[in-house]
């Protein structure tokens, strides 16, 4: 069942964001995407409890929502409502602008996004579809036999997009598949407040198990000055946790990783972990002088995202009697109708002094089927000697590019 794929790869290197909350960049549909991006991460999470997690909300919202825009009827609406989009033409207005105004977030850091629609030669697609890819997404199309020396085309296509960080596009194409979309996305800075490398020490790190293992934690530190934002963390401490904002370049996209107070369960946290906790946190950070102690952590995470999607409304989506993408291929015969067969994400982080490296790839197959502070506050302490939560967020649009939770660095 992998009639048609879409694939949306996420690579990051190395990053850094702001002392500071800003105020989020309002386009035509409006939706916070945050929500979509918690409640992405707290399916995934629940998947594999006590396991290192990470998904690419960005990268899987690029790829549902190219067949979002094939979709209608209850479908469409499933798939809406699972992305938390608006109107067809309000999501790919706002697909577009986000899109546009992430690549050119910050002079200190490249992100380059590319969309590409990958089409069986002998397999009609609706043109009235491509125009929508093409202009809503920036898609490139290559209409092709599907033979191996695709896969290896295709596979070409993501390692240039991702700078050699993902190589692999698809496994395979299978006889019934009509068309694979492929989304990258490379993101590559450096910390604004690098950790000193001579500072890094072998320490301890409780699991949730009691457990105590010993892995190599990073220290940086913001000292207090008369600009209270300048060498600063933005920071919050409250309802049984700390967060810290790490800014990468010049501070639009950072890393935000939030800590439950030592007793306090990582699961408990997470479970509460939304759209609306995550705009109340984030409003909370403010410039405070501070350390910031965090564990070098580099690991990798699969995972089929059918559940969680089909959980939050895309059930219509996945069923073959149900399913409705005759605004991606047409009308056709019961035996020909297209549905999701499987959508799949497999991602990677590294975090060191320097930065952060990430990438996620998201695969969606369809096949067809039937049918300001006037005295500085004392300088807080940050350990993450426990496990943590953390995100990758571009503050001027709000998008969450990296969710993601510690709960053994090794």
């Amino acid at each position: 069942m992998k009639i048609f794929r879409t694939l949306a790869v996420l690579a990051a290197v190395a990053t850094a964001g702001t002392a500071g909350a800003q105020p989020l960049l309002r386009y035509p549909s409006s939706e916070d995407t945050s929500d979509f991006a918690w409640t992405l991460y707290r399916k995934a999470a629940a998947l594999k409890p006590g396991r290192n997690t990470l998904v690419s909300p960005y990268s899987a919202r690029e790829a549902v929502g190219l067949a979002y825009v094939g979709a209608r009827g209850a479908t469409a609406e499933g798939l809406a409502k699972a992305l938390g989009a608006g109107g067809r033409e309000d999501f790919l207005a706002s697909a577009k602008e986000t899109r546009s105004s992430i690549e050119a977030a910050d002079p200190r850091t490249t992100i380059e996004v590319a969309n590409s629609l990958w089409l069986r030669s002998d397999w009609s697609v609706l043109d009235s579809y491509v125009a929508r890819a093409q202009d809503g997404f920036g898609a490139e199309v290559f209409r092709r036999d599907f033979t191996p020396e695709t896969v290896a085309e295709a596979d070409a296509w993501v390692s240039s997009k991702t700078h050699g960080k993902i190589k692999k596009a698809i496994d395979e194409l299978d006889p019934a598949d009509k068309a694979v979309l492929l989304n990258a996305v490379y993101f590559k800075g450096i910390w604004e407040h690098p950790f000193d490398k001579a500072s890094t020490k072998v320490q301890d790190f409780t699991l949730a198990s009691g457990k105590v293992v010993r892995s190599p934690r990073m220290t940086s530190s913001a000292a207090s000055r008369r600009d209270p934002e300048a060498g600063s963390f933005g920071y919050a401490e409250n309802h049984g946790l700390q967060a810290v904002r790490l800014p990468y370049g010049s501070g639009r996209i950072s890393m935000i990783v939030v800590l439950p107070a030592k007793g306090t369960a990582l699961t408990n946290l997470g479970s509460k972990a939304d759209g609306a906790w995550w705009r109340s946190l984030r409003a909370e950070l403010l410039p405070r002088a501070g350390r910031v102690e965090l564990p070098r952590f580099k690991f990798e995470a699969s995972e089929a995202l059918n559940r969680p999607l089909i959980a939050m409304g895309a059930a219509d989506a996945f069923d073959p009697e149900r399913a409705d993408f005759r605004d991606m291929a047409g009308a056709r015969a019961s035996a020909e109708k297209l549905a999701i067969g499987q959508v799949q994400q497999t991602a990677m982080i590294e975090v060191d002094e320097e930065g952060t490296v990430a990438a996620a790839k998201t695969s969606v197959s369809m096949y067809a089927g039937r049918g300001a502070m006037a005295e500085p506050e004392p300088p807080f302490v940050f350990i993450a000697d426990r496990p943590f939560l953390f995100a990758i967020e571009d503050s001027g649009t709000g998008t969450l590019l990296f969710v993601g939770s510690v709960s053994d660095p090794r």
